[in-house]
Formats: C-alpha cells, structure tokens, sequence
C-alpha cells in the first residue's frame, strides 16, 4: 500500500516562463484616477517616468495557471507605487476579474451588518493612519500600501474593464475581503448562499475543511541540492528541507493567477535605497519582502490559500482552523482590528524571519480567517547546514484565533518527528485547548482531532516515503479513498456505510457517493484539492526568482481527471475555465 512513493518517478515538468511587462502606468492628471496605462515597450522620447509595469501571461488552458508579474519604480513615493502597481494589474487582468467575480457573485451580498462592520473598520484604519502619534511607523505605513494597491486595482479596473462587465466596489473588494468573510457573514449575515453563513457559530461545521500542508525535512548528508556545498559541515542529517501546500477550495475557485510582486517599498515611509543585508535584524530601507511571489486569483491582492515565498528567504503557507469556542467571537470587533488579509501582507513584507513574521501577523488580531501559519525560515536552515546541527526557528508555527494568536519555534518537533504536517486543527496545544477542539473531539469524534483524525493518520503513515520531489508531489496529491487496503478508520471516518473522497490528502468531494451516508463534513461536495505548490532549500537559493513547482486542478494520480461537463457540479458557475483538468506540473520561476 504505501509503496506507490517508493517508486515514484519525477513527473515531466513544464517551464512557466515570466510574462514579459506589456503594461506600465504613468501619472496623467486629466484621468480620473490621476493615472493612465502605457503600452510597453514605449519609444525612447517618452517624457513620463514609469510608476509601474507588468506583464500577464494567461495559459489556463494550457497548463491551468495564468502569470501576472508586477513592478514598481523605487525613485516614487511608496504610496504611488502602490496605487500604480494595483491598476496596472486591474487593467491588465480585467477580463479574468469579471470571469471570476461572475462566478461567485451569489456569495458577494453584504448585509447591513455585514456593511457597518466594515465601514467602521474602514474609518478606524483610517484613523490610526492619519493620527501622528498612532499610525506613524512601519506597520501602518504598510497597510496603507495595501489599501492604496487595492484602490489603484479598483481605478485600473474601471479604466479598462467594457462598459457590460461593470463591478461595484463592493464586489471589486470582496475579491480580497472574502477570506475574512468566512467568519464575517456567519457573524453578522449576508454573503449570499455559502455553507457557513447559516450554521451557528458553535456548530463543528462552521466551514469546510481547507488545506493540507507538509514541511518535511530530507535524510542524507551528501548534498547536491545547493550550489554552496563547499560550506556545509558533514555532519548535518538533512540534505533538503521541503514545504508543500494544497489547496482545499470550490471548484468554481480553479481561475488561478501565480503572482510576483516586486515592490522596492521602505520600510516606514522614510524614502528609497538598497538596504543593507536581508535578515541580519539591522535597519534596512527597503522591506525585506520586496519581492513576493504567491498563488492567488483575480482581484485579489493576497494569496487566500495562503502560498508565498519571499526575497527576505521565507516561505509561508497555512491551513484554516476553525474555532469552536463560542465565548471568542465576542472578540471580532470592527475598531481595534485589522482583517487577516491585509496583516499577512504586512508581515510578509516586513518580516525578515519567523519570530518577527509572527509579532507583525499578530499585531490587531481581527480573529477572523482564523488559520495555523507556518513560516519556514530558508535562511536559518542555511546557516543550520553550515554548523552541523538545526539551529532554532526554522520553522515557526503560528495559531490564530479571536482575541489571541499563539507561536512557537516548533524546529525541535520537525527534527524529531522529520516533518511537520497541518490539516485543519490547531497544531498547538495552547490554541487546540483555547479553541474547545477537546470538548468538540468528545461530542462528535475523531474527525475534529488533530491526532487521529484521517489526515493526522495519512501523514504519519506516508511521510517517511518522501526521499524526493516525486514522491512529495505523489504525497500532496494522495487521494486513494476507495483504496480497500487502506483503514477504515481512515477512508470512512464520518461515514456510516462507505468511505469519503475527503478523507484524503488531497480531497475530491465530487467523488463522494451518497450510499456511504457521510456527514456533512466529508459527504458530497463542491470542494477539492485544487491544486500544489512546493518548494525547497535548492529553489530558495536563488531570492530573485523565488522558483516553486506547481499543478494546478484536482489531483488525477489515483482518481478519474475532473471535468465539468461529467461532475455534479456542472451547473455551478464556472465561466471562462476548461472542462477538463489534466494539467502537468508548472516549474515557477521569476527572471
């Protein structure tokens, strides 16, 4: 049964090639939005300094990935490059926006709770930047950013977008809101149809399991993944150090766009410069994540599954967790809280290791888009293979939940253990405890465990068999649940007479057949695996280009390939993507 890693072989990879910029954006004070899209290359009298530029490459078809590469011009005010590196994008990739925004416009509603949530929040920010004493400094500074992006994306839209594929802004701004959304709409209503806007907040269902994600440490001492083996002490155990995520999203979610943002931004508004060495904990200008590199979608100004790997030599992904202690929420409060998409951004930007990740993400803890972060820091693993022996904080674990977030340098388990998995419940103790997962445990079983619930068993049965990047993509992709070898305990966990294609690493809740009387949880489902990304020590060296691998549609290693026209879910909208989705795995890398 579990021999299927052990003989893996590479699967042929396809190069993603960076889109060459065709777009960039200068000041025009006669446009609305103070801005106007250049197309690019621009003839060399041209009078007008670039703010930004970018390029998009849209292969979905081909490959199952679009490519957006954004620029910004260091020698402008941060708050401009900004706005110009959000409507460039608006502009370049508005068809995509519309097709996207089509397709989830059922759950885009904002009731009036919904809406005076989030406008006092909005006036709160707003305060705390225009307030000398309180939004001065670098962490404000940078969810200014993040809004001017989001207002430029809007501007850059509207400029571009045909007048039949109008957006308001409500549904332009829900394109990155939605995450935090999950928890909003239960809260306060609205959101339209989805799952989670009807169950009580108490209720162990409240929102579907979401992402599996893998760090795993690789045995041997004979190096050939780096270019820099002259440095490395023979006695280091580890010859690479992998982190791997798959997505757990609706299949109408599949419009995928892999983005690289290069934004030379400062650190607090202070001006422009090189900077000084990334991660040496001395004052730089420049933000050690100048360069991000993320899966994402149209619109949306952050990953959502969450996927990144940044210039300061972090990568960072996580899994939601769900809290089921109800006393928390009184804590989701509009003043006083930053919503979870606009802090990840924040931290990814300033964060030059796992430790100061985890300070800047749990500053103004909003409690909503609650998930288990994990930052894998590549520069300490580095160092690590230079002194013989894991030095702390190569990997940093951080819980979020309303009214607390929890981290720890959790290298010591990973060491022990060899890898690290995440799959939906709370890795931590302290948050297992705070968010009642116990009591949950006791009252509706094993599914709710962080120890035994299918997945927890998958990983601890299976990782020792990833040697290689092979076996890891066979490992991300593992879905056998009609596999009569493997336990029942796994295959029909919340399943009365059946097993379910959820109780997998990588779900495919269309397979799920209806005779196995499954709970809600892992019964039938618009959900799936919906992708993986990866990536390593050896990938990581080269900051500049940030390389990861990627396959993009639900996994087919072991289960027939997902198409629209044969699925369940045929009537659910899905415009502008294949039908069929049998896609090789992508080699991502930014030149």
């Amino acid at each position: 049964m579990l021999l299927f890693l052990l003989f893996a072989t590479l699967l042929p990879c396809h190069h993603a090639l960076a889109p060459t910029p065709t777009l960039g954006v200068v000041v025009d004070a006669s446009q609305p939005s103070g801005l106007r899209a250049v197309s690019l290359p621009r003839l060399p009298e041209a009078p007008l300094p670039l703010l930004a530029w970018a390029g998009f490459r849209d292969t979905i078809a081909h490959d199952g990935w679009s490519y957006l590469a954004v620029s910004t011009n260091a020698s402008h005010p941060d708050a401009l490059q900004a706005t110009a590196a959000g409507f460039v994008e608006g502009a370049l990739t508005h068809q995509r926006i519309w097709e996207y925004a089509s397709n989830h416009l059922s759950q885009y509603s904002w009731s009036e709770k919904l809406e005076d949530f989030i406008h006092t929040n909005d006036e709160w920010m707003k305060s705390q930047m225009d307030d000398p004493a309180a939004g001065q400094g670098a962490w404000w500074h940078q969810v200014s950013l993040v809004l001017d992006q989001q207002a430029g994306l809007m501007s850059g839209y509207r400029a571009h977008a045909p007048a039949d594929h109008a957006l308001s802004t409500k549904v332009l701004r829900t394109l990155s809101l939605h995450s935090d959304f999950d928890t909003l709409c239960s809260l306060k209503g609205g959101c339209g149809p989805v799952g989670v806007a009807a169950v009580p907040p108490t209720a162990p269902n409240r929102i579907p399991d979401h992402c599996s994600v893998l760090v795993k440490l690789i045995a041997g001492n004979n190096d050939t993944t780096t270019t820099n083996t002259t440095t490395n002490n023979s006695s280091f155990p580890w010859s690479e150090l992998y982190v791997a995520h798959t997505t757990w999203s609706g299949f109408e979610d599949m419009t995928r766009i892999y983005k690289m943002y290069d934004f030379p931004f400062s650190v607090a508004g202070e001006g422009t410069g090189e900077g000084t060495d990334e991660g040496t904990g001395e004052e730089i200008s420049v933000v050690p994540g100048r360069r991000l590199a993320f899966s994402s979608y149209p619109g949306n100004l952050f990953s959502t599954d969450d996927w990144y790997t940044a210039s300061s030599g972090l990568a960072v992904t996580e899994t939601t967790i769900d809290n089921h202690n109800v006393t928390l929420w009184s804590h989701v409060v509009p003043k006083g809280t930053v919503l979870t998409w606009i802090r990840t951004q924040v931290a990814n930007r300033l964060s030059h290791d796992g430790p100061s990740w985890a300070s800047n993400f749990a500053q103004y803890n909003s409690g909503t888009y609650n998930n288990e972060f994990h930052v894998v820091d590549y520069n300490v693993f580095q160092q690590s293979r230079r002194v013989g022996r894991l030095l702390p904080h190569v990997l940093t674990v951080v819980d979020q939940m309303p009214g607390h977030v929890e981290s720890a340098d959790v290298t010591a388990s990973l060491a022990d253990q060899g890898f690290w998995g995440s799959y939906n419940r709370p890795g931590l103790l302290p948050a297992y405890l705070r968010m009642n997962y116990t009591k949950v445990v006791e009252e509706y079983g094993d599914h709710y465990s962080h120890a035994r619930c299918s997945r927890a068993v998958l990983f601890r049965m299976l990782h020792r068999n990833v040697t290689d990047e092979a076996s890891l993509q066979r490992f991300m992709r593992f879905n056998r649940f009609n596999d009569p070898s493997l336990p029942e305990n796994v295959t029909h966990q919340m399943c009365q007479d059946g097993p379910s294609a959820s109780n997998a690493i990588s779900e495919r809740g269309d397979l799920t057949k209806a005779s196995s009387q499954c709970a809600t949880d892992v019964a039938r489902q618009n959900e799936a695996g919906i992708d993986c990304k990866y990536t390593t020590a050896a990938m990581m060296e080269d900051r500049h280009r940030l390389r990861t691998a990627a396959q993009s549609g639900p996994t087919y290693d072991d289960q027939p390939v997902f198409e629209w026209s044969t699925s369940p879910f045929a009537s659910v909208p899905h415009v502008g993507q294949p039908d069929r989705w049998e896609f090789p795995w992508v080699a991502v890398g930014w030149d």
